[in-house]
């Protein structure tokens, strides 16, 4: 999709857009914590029911 030249341009538009908001909402470093922290239950059930942590798939 990275060789059509008006795909390419959509994305750069959207990333343009959307990019300060990101910042913005990152630039807080206990951010990422808590969304880790918000997921670590259901990953852990994750790797529980499928054990391919590790492995290549």
């Amino acid at each position: 999709m990275f060789e059509d030249p008006h795909f390419v341009t959509k994305v750069k538009n959207r990333w343009n857009e959307k990019r300060n908001i990101l910042q913005q909402t990152f630039a807080n470093e206990g951010v990422i914590q808590i969304l880790a922290d918000d997921i670590k239950v259901s990953a852990d059930y994750n790797f529980i029911k499928w054990p391919i942590l590790g492995t290549y798939v």
